[in-house]
């Protein structure tokens, strides 16, 4: 085998470096030109005529046009909100409904707390009908209820006379 030496600098030697630099640039030009105005082999767009004969319909890609997560999402939300005003809506209604008696719905639980059905402790400030507790709050009475019941007996007679 022959011996070829190395050469490392393989560039085309260039006379006029001017010269070739217009002509490399007029070459990428015309390329460039070439290249946008290429058309294809091929008429594959929607709407296009076959042998005569006029494509008319486009495709639809349904799972485009619907955009399922975002849908899912908004259910979600509403159903939330619905959730909220309807335990809001039963809350009002409860106030609504309640009773000017502050021992209704409870029931004792030690002197002077009742609980209500949620465990929630009651201050009992209201004297309760009847109580199952020692030492529970009796109906204020008057000391002299015997009395005044005399009295309003003697004047109903006295008036039918």
């Amino acid at each position: 085998m022959a011996f070829v030496p190395k050469v490392h600098n393989r560039a085309v030697p260039i006379a006029n470096r001017h010269v070739h630099y217009r002509s490399q640039r007029t070459h990428q030009e015309r390329h460039i030109n070439t290249l946008d105005s290429i058309k294809p082999r091929i008429e594959n767009r929607w709407g296009t005529t076959h042998n005569g004969v006029k494509e008319q319909k486009q495709p639809t890609y349904s799972h485009l046009g619907a955009n399922s997560k975002k849908a899912q999402l908004q259910d979600e939300r509403y159903a939330q909100i619905e959730l909220e005003n309807y335990r809001l809506l039963e809350k009002l209604s409860k106030i609504l409904v309640r009773s000017h008696d502050p021992t209704l719905g409870t029931r004792e639980w030690g002197a002077g707390v009742r609980l209500d059905s949620n465990m929630m402790p009651v201050i009992d400030h209201a004297v309760a009908a009847q109580s199952n507790e020692f030492g529970a709050a009796i109906q204020p009475t008057s000391l002299n209820l015997g009395y005044r019941r005399q009295q309003q007996e003697r004047i109903n007679s006295e008036n039918k006379q």
